[in-house]
């Protein structure tokens, strides 16, 4: 397991050792005792608690999306299969919390595409700026 060391990744002492071998053997002490006695971040466990936040964001995303296409009328005008099929690469995106992706796929819907009510570029813009907020990443200003 890596364990994160100012910020740089290490797998063991090890490696560590190899980073800092052009240095002097104080320093060398001095850092391996740093090393040791600081109390070291479990990489797994964050990555792993960020992709959970973004997969709960993401059904989240699309739970908020299927309500509004229900209060829209989707199931009165038989259209929910059209729209699952233009947003067939966008769900499994922010099913495995792949918030990029999702991103990616949003904007790759061809225009011809869209309707007048269920997928419109208003809507698909304010999905992706939902994400680049959850991101923090500048907001699209168009898709």
């Amino acid at each position: 397991m890596p364990t994160n060391y100012n910020g740089v990744l290490f797998t063991d002492e090890a490696e560590l050792l190899s980073a800092i071998s052009d240095l002097s053997p104080e320093q060398q002490t001095y850092i391996l005792n740093d090393f040791h006695n600081r109390p070291h971040v479990n990489v797994q466990a964050l990555i792993e608690s960020a992709v959970i936040s973004a997969r709960e964001f993401g059904m989240h995303l699309m739970v908020t999306f299927a309500a509004e296409n229900i209060l829209l009328g989707i199931t009165q005008e038989g259209k929910t299969g059209e729209v699952l099929t233009k947003m067939a690469g966008v769900m499994p995106a922010l099913q495995a919390g792949s918030l990029y992706e999702a991103i990616t796929q949003l904007k790759a819907i061809p225009p011809e595409q869209y309707d007048s009510k269920f997928v419109t570029a208003a809507r698909l813009l304010s999905a992706v700026n939902k994400i680049e907020a959850y991101l923090e990443i500048p907001l699209s200003e168009s898709l």
